[in-house]
């Protein structure tokens, strides 16, 4: 969720209030020319120094913001970003009307290291959300430019032949909001494996008691994992949840996995290790009493190991931009133990 968090004393201390959306007036809420120190989750926030939306400005994008000089106690609105903030991209003229020299950027750039710094009189922007300043080092008086927004002549604003940096506004960490197993879609492989074998010979012409115990007690080993795609835009950090009831062996039991990412963009990868929990796993059952003359019994353990495959699909929501997203949940389950009997004569 996008929200900001301000305090009324630096290093987030005193009281505070929360906000969700745009604020054109903070004097309403008795909380005008307070703000000392703020958090920004999610998308980025424009505070200005003015009741509605006026006044010099500050952006601060996601993070913990101390005020120490400047802008501490002087904020009286404030707007919430809900653009799209993908592929930036904003065009500089060297006069107004959008003529003379003109540069294209689609990154953060200092314009004093080229040919167009305290130059440009116009722009148009193509994507994104920009703040245009003043001086080097994102320092001086600032403007905000969106996307769809063209600006003739900067003389409108004071601007002209005064930019001197500019940089393109980033997005909060992507939000999961909605994971979805497509269990139409999932695959089972299953394999068996005698884990153990209790031996009895009776040699005799008579009958024998039987003298193994009458319970097994055998660990075995739940693990779950989670791998994204390479187009995956879920960043370093990011904390979710799967949960969905799943039946197993004919016994509903209630899965869960709680992955913490971490990502390298662009490679295929195993955010984070696979979760995985070892349970113990107790059969009772009965033995024969006696085993017969001349007979050698056998009881088999095995084991069968279960591997599901299960497509998931994410919601992943970057500011107003949701896309879905693919991963496969990988379940490795070792739970079921069965006994095979079986007897020969000797």
């Amino acid at each position: 969720m996008n929200k900001l968090v301000v305090y009324e004393h630096p290093d987030f201390k005193g009281l505070s209030q929360e906000f969700t959306d745009d604020v054109h007036d903070l004097v309403a809420l008795s909380f005008d020319n307070t703000i000392s120190s703020l958090e920004v989750f999610g998308q980025p926030w424009i505070l200005y120094e003015h009741q509605f939306y006026r006044g010099n400005v500050r952006v601060y994008e996601e993070g913990r913001y101390n005020f120490t000089k400047g802008f501490n106690d002087v904020i009286s609105s404030m707007k919430l970003i809900q653009d799209n903030l993908s592929n930036p991209r904003i065009i500089l003229y060297e006069h107004i009307n959008y003529q003379g020299i003109s540069r294209t950027f689609t990154q953060e750039t200092n314009l004093t290291f080229g040919d167009m710094n305290d130059k440009a009189s116009s722009h148009v922007v193509q994507g994104g959300v920009w703040v245009l300043y003043e001086h080097p080092n994102c320092e001086g008086h600032r403007i905000v430019a969106k996307k769809g927004e063209c600006v003739p002549d900067y003389r409108s604003l004071n601007f002209n032949d005064r930019v001197s940096h500019i940089r393109p506004l980033k997005s909060g960490k992507p939000t999961i909001k909605k994971v979805t197993i497509l269990w139409d879609e999932a695959k089972t492989e299953s394999k068996q494996q005698t884990i153990d074998e209790i031996i009895s010979e009776n040699q005799t012409p008579h009958e024998q008691a039987f003298t193994a115990g009458q319970s097994i007690s055998k660990e075995v080993t739940i693990s779950q994992s989670l791998t994204f795609s390479q187009s995956s835009q879920i960043t370093l950090g990011s904390t979710f949840k799967i949960s969905s009831g799943v039946d197993m062996f004919g016994i509903q039991a209630d899965m869960s996995l709680e992955l913490k990412m971490e990502l390298q963009l662009g490679f295929q990868v195993e955010k984070g290790k696979a979760e995985s929990k070892t349970t113990t796993i107790k059969r009772e059952f009965t033995l024969p009493a006696k085993v017969p003359p001349k007979t050698r019994l056998k009881i088999r353990v095995v084991q069968e190991q279960v591997t599901y495959d299960l497509p998931v699909e994410m919601e992943v929501w970057i500011g107003s931009e949701m896309k879905r997203e693919m991963a496969n949940l990988r379940c490795n389950d070792g739970s079921k133990i069965t006994l095979n009997y079986s007897s020969d004569q000797l």
